[in-house]
Parts: C-alpha cells; sequence; structure tokens
C-alpha cells in the first residue's frame, strides 16, 4: 500500500490529520481499527477514483478549437512549437552544421581545450 492510499483509509477510518502521520505508525492504527472494529476498510484502486472537474460540453467553444487543433497537428500544418522559427540558411546555423560535422569526423572536440602546461613550470 502507498502513502496516497494509507492516508486515504486512515481518513476513511476516522484518525485525524493522516497526512501528517508517518506510514509505519498508520499502518498500525488502521490494523488496530480493523482488529477492534471487526471490519475490514475497503482501500480504493488507483485507477477507480471519480471524474474530477467540470463535464465536458460537447460542441462548446473550446470543445470545437480543441478538435480543429488536433486536426491541424495530424495534417502537420501545427508542429507545437513555440517561438521564433529557425532559417537554415542564416549565417550561425551554417556554422552550426559545420562544426557539428567537424565533431561527426573527429577534428572538432567539444568545449575549451586542455591547458597545456610548460617544462618551466613542471620543473620548479
Amino acid at each position: 500500500m502507498n502513502r496516497q492510499e494509507l492516508v486515504l483509509t486512515a481518513s476513511k477510518a476516522g484518525i485525524k490529520k493522516a497526512s501528517t502521520i508517518k506510514s509505519t505508525v498508520l499502518e498500525q492504527m488502521i490494523a488496530e481499527f480493523n482488529k477492534n472494529n471487526n471490519l475490514k476498510i475497503k482501500v480504493m484502486e488507483p485507477g477507480t477514483t471519480k471524474q474530477k472537474g467540470r463535464p465536458v460540453v460537447e460542441g462548446s467553444k473550446r470543445q470545437l478549437e480543441l478538435i480543429r487543433k488536433s486536426e491541424l497537428k495530424e495534417m502537420g500544418v501545427l508542429t507545437g512549437k513555440k517561438g521564433r522559427p529557425i532559417n537554415p540558411n542564416s549565417k550561425k546555423q551554417l556554422e552550426e552544421k559545420r562544426k557539428q560535422e567537424l565533431r561527426s569526423q573527429g577534428l572538432l572536440k567539444l568545449g575549451r581545450p586542455k591547458q597545456q602546461k610548460n617544462q618551466d613550470d613542471l620543473a620548479s
């Protein structure tokens, strides 16, 4: 039983401030409650919760907008990317592409080069 299930079960058992009590203590308190009252408290499965929030109204303005956006995504018109689009022929993008090719060939390493130690520094 995970923490959320423990707190829910303890709340049903009438244990106050169950969310502030340690899990091991909660397990003992629930076991004691079941033993004293000769009944088992059913724990709800994680997937069997009630629907939360407002009900969906079919044909509403928002639902129509969501349908329209999903259709545009399927057609490939709407990509979901925000911001300014990248120009692949810009000076910066061409330089990045050139550097990427050099890195893939092993001619350009990523990051700052290592500092070369002089023989004079090692001697002293």
